[in-house]
C-alpha cells in the first residue's frame, strides 16, 4: 500500500510514476485508488493507493521509493487477515477508520482514552502493585491475554457464528439457483427451436404433395398456434434467466454486508 500521496491523482498517473522509478527487481503492474465505505458515502478522497508488483519482485525494493508525484509517500505490506478488528472498540467486522463507537483499551477494563492506559503508565513509573501481572481482554471479560488475541475464547465464538452465517446464505442462494434451473430447460435456445421448425416444416413440405395455394392469400405457415405457444415460452425462459442473474448479483454484493451487520448486532 503506497501511502501519505496527497491529491486526487490518476492511478495510470503514478503507476507512470513509479515506472520511470527504474526500481531493480521491482515490476508494477496496477495501480488503484484504496476507499473505504464510509470515504465513498462522504465522498473523499484517501490518500492511499494499492499497488499491485509482479510475484518475482523484491518487495523490500519499494522501501527505496521515498517520493512519488513530487510526494514524501512511506510503504506498508497490505495483510490480508481472516478477520477484520477494530482498534478502537476492539470488536470484529469493521475497522477504526469507521468506528463511531467508544474506546475500549486493548489490553485493561479500566475506562480512558486512547494512549492513557493506565497500565502502560504503571509499568513505566513501576507502580505495579495493585496492577495485575496479566492483561485483560474486554470481549471475553477474562485475564490472561489482550483483546487482540486470536486464541481469545470469545472472538473464536464469534468467528464460528459468522463462518455459519456464511454457510446458511450459500446454501440458500445454492437452492434459489437449483429452483430457477427446475424452471429453466437445459440446453434449449431460441435459435435451436427456431432450427427444428424449420426441419419439421421442410419435412412436412417433402412429405405433402406440392398443392396450388389460392390467390390474394396472406397466410403464413409459420403463424401457427404452436410456434407461438414455442416463442411464449422462449420469452418466459429469458426473463427467469435474467432474474436469476439478478438475484445471484444481489446476494452476492448483500453477502459482505450481512456478514458485517450480523458481526455488529452481537451484544458483546
Amino acid at each position: 500500500m503506497l501511502k501519505n500521496l496527497d491529491g486526487d491523482f490518476d492511478p495510470e498517473y503514478v503507476l507512470d510514476d513509479l515506472k520511470n522509478k527504474k526500481i531493480e527487481n521491482v515490476e508494477f503492474i496496477t495501480v488503484k485508488k484504496f476507499t473505504t465505505q464510509k470515504s465513498r458515502k462522504e465522498g473523499k478522497t484517501l490518500p492511499i493507493y494499492t499497488v499491485q508488483i509482479s510475484q518475482n519482485s523484491t518487495i523490500n525494493n519499494l522501501k527505496q521509493i521515498k517520493t512519488v508525484l513530487h510526494s514524501l509517500v512511506t510503504w506498508e505490506k497490505l495483510i490480508k487477515k481472516d478477520r477484520i478488528q477494530c482498534k478502537r472498540c476492539q470488536r470484529i467486522g469493521h475497522v477504526a477508520f469507521n468506528c463511531n463507537l467508544k474506546y475500549r483499551c486493548v489490553k485493561c477494563e479500566v475506562p480512558h482514552n486512547p494512549g492513557e492506559c493506565p497500565r502502560s503508565i504503571k509499568m513505566d513509573t513501576d507502580d505495579s502493585e495493585k496492577e495485575p501481572s496479566q492483561p485483560f481482554c474486554i470481549n471475553c471479560k477474562q485475564y490472561g491475554h489482550p483483546a487482540s488475541y486470536r486464541g481469545c475464547p470469545r472472538l473464536k465464538e464469534l468467528k464460528q457464528k459468522i463462518e455459519a452465517r456464511k454457510l446458511q446464505m450459500k446454501e440458500e442462494q445454492e437452492r434459489k439457483i437449483k429452483a430457477y434451473n427446475n424452471i429453466i430447460k437445459p440446453n434449449i435456445s431460441y435459435s435451436s427451436i427456431v432450427a427444428n421448425k424449420q426441419q419439421e416444416h421442410t419435412t412436412t413440405q417433402q412429405q405433402t404433395p406440392k398443392i396450388q395455394p389460392p390467390t390474394n392469400t396472406n397466410i403464413n405457415p409459420t403463424h401457427t398456434p404452436s410456434f407461438l405457444e414455442e416463442i411464449k415460452k422462449i420469452i418466459s425462459i429469458t426473463i427467469s434467466t435474467q432474474i436469476a442473474q439478478l438475484a445471484e448479483n444481489i446476494t452476492a454484493n448483500a453477502n459482505k454486508i450481512d456478514i458485517i451487520a450480523e458481526a455488529l448486532d452481537i451484544n458483546w
